[in-house]
């Protein structure tokens, strides 16, 4: 006997539901065994039935992927909550070490900034430089110039490259530049060499800006920024005590050598234990992202961003204009107090930076005291 496909389907859907066929019941005892000719027998029976009045249901695509989704969902039920994954010992280790290699960054950022603040006293006394006091204000004035310029156009750039690269990167190209500068014999030469280090400044601040809000919830960011912020007292701090005195002791070339070096080793190091976001090692998102209606993720143009953030935020142009007049009183004295110590003091270029140093101590204390507020 040759039976289709869709008749073989229709004979098994009639044995499934051949209870509620009364005249073709088919009783099968439990005291009795099937036999092949009894089988035989059934299913010429079942055969010989109208099957195109037996209905049947297809199987549902939808039921299929219901099954799919609850078995899927049944697969990760296993899985820790977002909350559960953040409080892990494993996470908050990871986000420590990051954090802690990210302020050791930015710190080293400032021993490659006010390097030329300490060595300067030294460079004048060689004869071979010649160099002036305006000479000097000129150089260091390079610098702030270049750095305002930097740091308005690298935050658009913080905002798409990952803050690693761009913090480590950053870090050793002006680590480079210091290096450069202690190889040069030109006073074009310097000022070229300090421009481009206050351009490659800018880069660190947005960096470390990114990391932050990544690893980081609101409720406690405030409290983490006010400690990052303590990096830069600890970088200003170390930068007389490691410049002045290499200065002073072997030369200013030196002087500058010495802070590359740093900088150098600490951003190879960022790039080895320094991690974007939760989300590149596999954890979820320390906050939700914002989305649109359509499920997107929210990601503005460089121009949205630029206009909407900063240019028509009035917080912003009154934070700027309150660091307007901090730093003229910083540069001041990081800059300038230490040629008043040699010069109106007696003291030595060594001596002088470290009661330089002094200031940071202070700025150390009210960025610990910011954060814990």
């Amino acid at each position: 006997m040759q039976l289709s496909q869709n008749h073989v389907v229709r004979v098994a859907a009639a044995s499934r539901i051949s209870t509620s066929l009364t005249t073709k019941r088919i009783h099968v005892s439990s005291s009795r065994s099937l036999t092949p000719s009894v089988f035989r027998n059934r299913f010429v029976k079942l055969s010989s039935t109208n099957l195109h009045a037996i209905p049947y249901a297809k199987p549902v695509r939808k039921h299929v992927q219901l099954i799919a989704a609850s078995s899927a969902a049944a697969g990760v039920s296993g899985q820790p909550t977002p909350d559960e994954a953040h409080a892990s010992p494993a996470f908050q280790r990871t986000r420590f070490l990051a954090f802690a290699i990210m302020v050791t960054g930015y710190a080293s950022y400032y021993l490659t900034r006010n390097s030329l603040n300490y060595v300067t006293p030294v460079m004048m006394q060689d004869k071979a430089l010649a160099l002036t006091y305006t000479q000097i204000g000129g150089l260091t004035s390079i610098l702030p110039v270049c750095y305002g310029a930097s740091k308005f156009a690298s935050g658009v750039l913080g905002a798409r490259t990952s803050p690693t690269v761009l913090l480590a990167g950053g870090l050793i190209a002006t680590a480079l530049v210091n290096v450069a500068f202690g190889f040069g014999h030109a006073y074009l030469w310097f000022c070229v060499c300090w421009g481009a280090n206050g351009l490659l400044q800018g880069l660190g601040a947005p960096a470390c800006a990114r990391f932050l809000t990544a690893w980081f919830a609101g409720k406690e960011r405030g409290t983490f920024w006010g400690f990052w912020t303590a990096s830069n007292n600890v970088g200003g701090f170390l930068a007389p005590l490691l410049a002045g005195t290499a200065a002073r002791h072997y030369g200013w070339r030196w002087g500058m050598y010495a802070p590359g070096i740093v900088g150098i080793a600490v951003g190879l190091l960022i790039l080895l234990i320094m991690k974007d976001s939760p989300e590149s090692i596999g954890y979820p998102p320390i906050e939700p992202k914002k989305t649109h209606a359509t499920g997107a993720q929210d990601k503005p143009s460089i121009m949205e961003s630029l206009t909407q953030e900063c240019l028509k935020n009035p917080f912003t142009w009154l934070f700027a204009i309150s660091y307007f007049f901090v730093y003229i009183v910083r540069t001041g004295v990081t800059a300038w107090f230490i040629h008043f110590l040699i010069k109106g003091k007696g003291l030595d270029a060594a001596a002088a930076a470290v009661r330089v140093s002094g200031l940071e101590l202070g700025g150390l204390a009210g960025s610990l005291s910011a954060g814990m507020g």
